[in-house]
């Protein structure tokens, strides 16, 4: 398993690697005498990034729709552009912030004037949804499970 120097990666490189890749969730391999062994990961670092095609047939959209989208999120998010990056597949934060502005989309009546509405909800949520918001949703997503799966435990025992 590739460990990477943890002072080269990004803040938010880090969180991922550390959430995705646990050294303590995976056995210790016991590998057999001159036998190539290729070790089972517990998940990889590039997985949680999709390029814009699979985001876009997952949310059912265009590619350049989900562009359009993106270059609305860098006028108007103050801290998108630090996650953003053109022609890279889209990091958790970015895909988000896609999903979140495609359910929006999805609940106005169709005959609202698309461009318009798009624009008007990331100029409104651009300041209340930004990376902090986005780590601390997901560190209250880990610790609720956590206490979930605890609390299953207790229940049982």
């Amino acid at each position: 398993m590739e460990y990477l120097d943890k002072e080269s990666m990004g803040y938010y490189e880090r969180l991922i690697y550390e959430a995705v890749i646990d050294p303590e969730i995976i056995p210790a391999e016991i590998i057999p005498d001159n036998q190539r062994v290729r070790l089972i990961k517990n998940g990889d670092r590039k997985a949680v990034y999709k390029p814009v095609g699979v985001l876009a047939k997952e949310l059912k959209r265009k590619p350049q729709t989900l562009r359009d989208w993106a270059k609305l999120l860098l006028i108007y998010s103050p801290d998108f552009y630090q996650h953003f990056k053109p022609r890279t597949a889209y990091n958790p934060y970015v895909q988000e912030w896609l999903k979140r502005i495609n359910e929006y989309d999805l609940s106005e009546p169709s005959s609202a004037p698309r461009p318009q509405i798009i624009e008007d909800y990331i100029q409104l949520n651009a300041t209340l949804y930004t990376f902090k918001t986005f780590t601390e949703e997901l560190q209250n997503e880990y610790t609720t499970e956590a206490t979930i799966n605890a609390a299953k435990i207790i229940k049982v025992a």
